[in-house]
C-alpha cells in the first residue's frame, strides 16, 4: 500500500516537465531530476553533471563515495547537492583539475548562492591525481625588481628567490610522487633568457636549489606579454622542453611573475596595452585561446603572480570573455596616465593578470610578502581532481516547486551545465539528518516510517475502539433487534 501511494504522490511534481526532458527518480526519496543535464557550448570544458545511478556506478569505489555522488535534495533544509567532472570538447574522460569554492558559481534557478546568513555554498574535490608537469617559472627582470619596497627590507628578487625556496614550495614542484621538473626564466626586453645562460630541466631539490641562488635582474623594460607569448608557444617547440614534455607524457605549467606593468618603451600609457598595434593584451588572449584549443597541442596552463599592491583592488573579471578589451576597461580612471615611473610607482597591472590567467586555464594571485608569494607557487602546482561535489542551501521556500541548478566556472576554463530538478508536490522525503560538518545526509522512509506506523496503529486502534463502543451501546439499548412487519 505504501509503495503505491509513494509512487502516486511522486508523480505529481511541482511543476510540468518539458516534453524532450526524461525524469528520472532519486532513490529514496519522491523528488525527481532531469536525467541528462543540459551542457552550454562553446565552453572550454564540458562541465558533466552526474544525474543517474549509472554515472555514479562507473566513477566511485566505495560504498561512501557512491552515496555522496548521488543527487540530493533535502527540503525540509533547504539542501541540494550535485556532483560534477570536467571534460575536454570530444573527450569522453574527466580532466583532473586543482579546482577550490573560488572557481566555482552555483546559480539556483538563475540566481548566484553566496554565503551569507541565508544561503551557503561547498565545493569538495574527490579522487585526487598526482599530474606529471614541467613547471615554466617566468620572472620579471626589469629594473625595478631590485628595488627595496617602502617598508620593507628585502630587494624584490630577493623575495621571489626565498618565496620559491620555501619547503612548501618546493615540496609542491617536486612531490615524489610523481615526475615533474621545473625550468626557470627571467624575462625584461626581447625573449626571455633561461637561468644559467641554456634551457634546462630540474628535476630535484638539489639542482633546483642550487639554481636559484642567484636570479640575475637584466634590466631595462617588462616585456610581460611577449613573455607569456614565448613561453607557451615557440618555448614548447624547443628540443628540450619538448621532448622532455613527450618522453613523460607531461603538461606544461606556465607561471609569471611580475612587479608591474606591460611596457615596452618609456613614452607608453595604460590604455595602449589594450589597443597598440604590436603586442596588445588582446592579441595575447587570443594566441592563449588559440593554443589551449589546438587538437593534439600541448595545452600550457598558465598562472600570474602580481608582486606588489593591486593597481585595481575591485576588479572583477567579466563572465564574458569574447569580445575585446578596450582601453578604459583595461585601465579604467588611468588610461592615459603614462605607465614607467607613474603608474608602476602605484601599483601593478592586476587587470592584464587576471585576463591572461583566465584566457591561460590558470589562476592570478597578488601579494606584498614573500609568504602570499610562496602560497601563490604553491597553489599554483597544486593537485588536482577528478570530481567535485558541489553542496548549496537556500530558503526551503525555493524547493517547493520546480528548479534549475546551474553549476559554472568562472576562473581556471569556461564550462557549464545546468539540470532541473521536480520535487513531489504532495510529499516530502524523510528530513536528512546533520553531520558533523554542518551539511545533511539522506535518511531513508524506513526512519520515517518507524515514526508514522506506531501514529497510524494508534489512529487505527481507536477507529476500531470507537465502532466497537458504538455497536455495544447499540446492543445494549436493544436497538440492533429488526423491526417488526407491518400488521404483526
Amino acid at each position: 500500500m505504501w509503495a503505491i501511494l509513494l509512487t502516486l504522490l511522486s508523480c505529481g511534481g511541482g511543476g510540468k516537465a518539458p516534453e524532450s526532458a526524461r525524469l528520472v527518480t532519486l532513490p529514496g526519496t519522491t523528488t525527481r531530476i532531469s536525467e541528462r543535464a543540459q551542457i552550454t557550448d562553446g565552453k572550454d570544458l564540458a562541465l558533466q553533471l552526474y544525474t543517474t545511478a549509472a554515472q555514479c556506478s562507473t566513477l566511485t569505489n566505495t560504498d561512501e563515495e557512491y552515496a555522496v555522488c548521488m543527487p540530493h535534495v533535502d527540503r525540509a533544509s533547504g539542501e541540494v547537492r550535485l556532483s560534477f567532472d570536467l571534460r575536454e570538447p570530444g573527450s569522453p574522460d574527466p580532466f583532473p583539475l586543482p579546482l577550490t569554492t573560488d572557481h566555482v558559481r552555483v546559480l539556483h534557478d538563475r540566481r548566484p548562492v553566496v554565503n551569507n546568513a541565508y544561503s551557503a555554498f561547498e565545493l569538495i574535490p574527490h579522487n585526487p591525481q598526482a599530474a606529471r608537469q614541467l613547471f615554466i617559472i617566468v620572472v620579471d627582470g626589469s629594473g625595478s625588481m631590485n628595488d627595496v619596497p617602502r617598508g620593507k627590507t628585502l630587494r624584490r628578487i630577493e623575495q621571489v628567490r626565498q618565496a620559491l625556496l620555501t619547503p612548501g614550495v618546493k615540496d609542491a614542484f617536486f612531490p615524489g610522487t610523481v615526475k615533474t621538473g621545473v625550468s626557470l626564466f627571467v624575462f625584461s626586453k626581447g625573449t626571455p633568457q633561461p637561468l644559467g645562460g641554456r634551457i634546462q630541466i630540474l628535476e630535484d631539490k638539489g639542482a633546483y636549489r642550487d639554481a636559484l641562488q642567484r636570479i640575475p635582474i637584466p634590466g631595462s623594460f617588462t616585456h610581460l606579454y611577449a613573455a607569456v607569448k614565448y613561453a607557451t608557444g615557440e618555448l614548447l617547440q624547443d628540443d628540450t622542453i619538448g621532448g622532455w614534455l613527450d618522453r613523460y607524457d607531461a603538461e606544461p605549467t606556465v607561471i609569471v611573475l611580475t612587479d608591474g606593468f606591460n611596457n615596452t618603451e618609456a613614452r607608453e600609457v595604460c590604455g595602449d596595452n589594450a589597443e597598440k598595434r604590436y603586442g596588445n593584451l588582446n592579441q595575447l588572449l587570443q594566441e592563449l585561446r588559440k593554443v589551449r584549443r589546438a587538437k593534439g597541442g600541448r595545452r600550457p596552463r598558465v598562472y600570474t603572480v602580481g608582486l606588489g599592491e593591486a593597481i585595481q583592488p575591485e576588479f572583477v573579471l567579466p563572465n564574458a570573455r569574447g569580445t575585446e578589451i578596450s582601453g578604459e576597461e583595461l585601465c579604467d580612471s588611468e588610461v592615459n596616465t603614462r605607465i614607467d615611473g607613474v603608474l608602476e610607482e602605484k601599483g601593478i597591472d592586476n587587470v592584464s593578470l587576471e585576463w591572461i590567467a583566465a584566457f591561460g586555464g590558470g589562476n592570478a594571485y597578488v601579494s606584498q610578502s614573500t609568504a602570499g608569494l610562496g602560497r601563490a607557487f604553491e597553489q599554483a602546482a597544486a593537485k588536482r581532481y577528478m570530481w567535485f561535489e558541489a553542496r548549496y542551501r537556500v530558503s526551503p521556500a525555493y524547493l517547493r516547486r520546480q528548479f534549475t541548478s546551474t553549476i559554472e566556472l568562472t576562473a581556471l576554463a569556461t564550462g557549464e551545465a545546468s539540470v532541473e530538478i521536480h520535487p513531489s508536490a504532495w510529499l516530502d522525503a524523510p528530513p536528512g539528518v546533520v553531520a558533523p560538518d554542518g551539511w545533511t545526509r539522506p535518511a531513508s522512509y524506513r526512519r520515517s516510517l518507524s515514526v508514522v506506523l506506531p501514529l497510524l496503529g494508534v489512529v487505527v486502534t481507536g477507529m476500531f475502539l470507537g465502532a466497537a463502543g458504538f455497536n455495544t451501546r447499540r446492543v445494549l439499548s436493544g436497538r440492533t433487534r429488526p423491526p417488526k412487519p407491518p400488521g404483526r
